[in-house]
């Protein structure tokens, strides 16, 4: 802003004098001025203009709540506040806002003066990308044009080939072409970025139902207090590792999640549980949580094995079993949501992401999925040294094929 108003013609900085000029604010001869900041509680604006929420949402949600809950307070009814980002993800405050513009845009609602509206800009409205040159166009690319639906020129083709060569993964976040693809690109930081983009381009997340036919197992997160517990409900199908249902819900005893499994019309195979399953329940000394879930009804269970580290778990076994993975997208949103925006920490002081994953609201949908990875190489080093068929009396006898 400073740049700006210095750099104006000098008659008319002498008609409106800064009399004020500071790290923070401008102020001018004829009483207006201009103030940036976080917070900003207790002043009292005409226009407000935030600027990359979605990644201060992504990576400082305390910060991107200050701003809700203190800056936007301070325009009142029938001023303006502008908020612009790139998309980050699925999750977090500028997600909501987006999310409630488009679903009052859909309902035909007339807004009121709270109310947001959206506006979305596809890169094909910049009339400065284009290049004027040859370039091959792959099948995949020319299915990704038609699809659009958008008449575009050699040169807008051109450009968006070569810009994807150069930003790669990160193309449909910077440059989207339409607004639902802007937020189903991971934001920053993404665990399982490479994995969500490769599924979604096979076509693994669609409408995949239940198979009355077929076992369903299921795989857990275990909450503790207000924390959440998370379960993914999974069945094996001709090959194929098919999630039909997820659920996550907090601050319930073990006997809602007994009741909520006898409620669904599964048959179940296995129930699955990480390692702390083992761990006996407060209270309760000589009673594990598995114990309690298998008096309850919920049966057969096994618990994981507990290993070194969850990053390590999640190079070696979660990141190649999403791959093979299948989700229906309507029983799995949530767990879907969870597995996109599962991040790993920022590290402040060296300006680097850790090797180690955020705990946030969706590391329980993504924890109960390292309990499938980590549930199924269990699986596996126990038929290295067992006959599956003893092991596994009880099991479906299509179930291990894999």
């Amino acid at each position: 802003v400073k740049f700006a108003y210095h750099n104006l013609p000098d008659w008319l900085i002498s008609q409106r004098k800064a009399t004020s000029d500071s790290a923070r604010r401008l102020e001018f001869s004829n009483g207006s001025s201009i103030t940036v900041g976080t917070s900003l509680r207790g002043g009292t604006f005409q226009f407000l203009h935030v600027s990359e929420y979605g990644k201060i949402a992504a990576r400082y949600p305390e910060k991107a709540r200050e701003i809700k809950t203190g800056a936007l307070n301070t325009v009142h009814a029938g001023q303006e506040i502008f908020i612009e980002s790139t998309a980050e993800g699925n999750s977090g405050e500028f997600y909501e806002v987006c999310q409630r513009a488009i679903r009052l845009d859909q309902e035909g609602l007339e807004l009121t003066v709270l109310d947001p509206k959206l506006h979305f800009y596809p890169w094909h409205l910049n009339k400065t990308y284009e290049i004027d040159v040859d370039v091959s166009v792959t099948a995949d690319m020319a299915a990704y044009f038609d699809k659009l639906g958008v008449e575009l020129s050699p040169a807008q083709k051109a450009w968006y080939i070569k810009k994807s060569e150069q930003q790669g993964e990160d193309m449909k976040r910077e440059f989207p072409s339409t607004c639902e693809e802007a937020f189903e690109q991971s934001m920053e930081g993404a665990i399982y970025a490479k994995e969500m983009k490769l599924i979604r381009e096979r076509g693994q997340i669609g409408d995949f139902l239940h198979d009355p036919s077929k076992r369903v197992l299921t795989f857990w997160d275990l909450g503790k207090g207000s924390d959440y517990t998370a379960i993914w409900f999974m069945q094996h199908i001709g090959g194929k590792f098919v999630f039909i249902d997820y659920h996550e819900s907090h601050n319930e005893g073990w006997d809602f999640y007994a009741k909520l499994l006898q409620g669904k019309s599964y048959v179940y195979g296995e129930h699955v549980l990480p390692w702390d399953g083992d761990m006996k329940v407060a209270g309760k000394s000589m009673t594990t949580i598995r114990q309690m879930l298998w008096e309850l009804g919920v049966q057969p269970i096994r618990c994981v094995t507990k290993t070194r580290n969850s990053w390590g778990d999640i190079k070696t076994n979660c990141r190649p079993m999403l791959t093979k993975c299948y989700f229906d997208k309507r029983n799995c949103e949530s767990g879907i949501r969870a597995l996109d925006n599962y991040r790993r920490e920022w590290d402040d002081r060296q300006a680097q992401w850790k090797d180690k994953p955020k705990h946030d609201e969706s590391s329980h949908g993504s924890d109960a999925f390292r309990s499938f990875a980590m549930g199924f190489k269990d699986m596996y080093d126990e038929l290295a040294v067992s006959d599956y068929r003893t092991v596994y009396a009880d099991s479906d006898d299509d179930l291990f094929d894999c």
